[in-house]
């Protein structure tokens, strides 16, 4: 929970509730980006990461789009036709369209799916069961 107090609070009221997950997983901060989008291996990352979106960040386009935009060397190879597609996209803007785009400018790093998931799965925390019983086997 990204507030500690309310989690103390429930396990003073509930001290039934055991969120066993905290114990034998202890959560870290994830990493994100796609590589190097200049090889092959970073743009199959981005292909991956736009196969069910149509920007980097959100339902429109912004800035996080200009900044992968910009660190193509050029088109995606065609068999990566996610990617392909966003980059052609984005080509049809003019400069000046894209400077309009909300959002800041963060660095590359800071876009794309999390390290070590897949674009499927990027959200899925189906493993954070809370359990009644103090059993942690499902």
């Amino acid at each position: 929970s990204p507030f500690p107090a309310d989690r103390v609070r429930a396990q003073c009221i509930f001290p039934f509730l055991q969120h066993s997950r905290d114990k034998k997983y202890p959560r870290r901060p994830h990493k994100m980006g796609f590589g190097n989008l200049k090889a092959k291996e970073g743009q199959k990352q981005l292909n991956d990461f736009l196969a069910d979106r149509s920007y980097i960040d959100g339902y429109v386009p912004s800035q996080a789009d200009v900044v992968v935009f910009e660190a193509l060397s050029g088109a995606p190879s065609a068999d990566l036709f996610h990617a392909l597609r966003w980059f052609n996209h984005m080509s049809s803007y003019s400069k000046q369209d894209k400077q309009s785009w909300p959002g800041v400018k963060q660095p590359l790093g800071n876009y794309g799916p999390k390290a070590g998931s897949s674009a499927a799965a990027d959200d899925d925390d189906s493993d954070d069961d809370i359990y009644l019983f103090g059993s942690d086997s499902e």
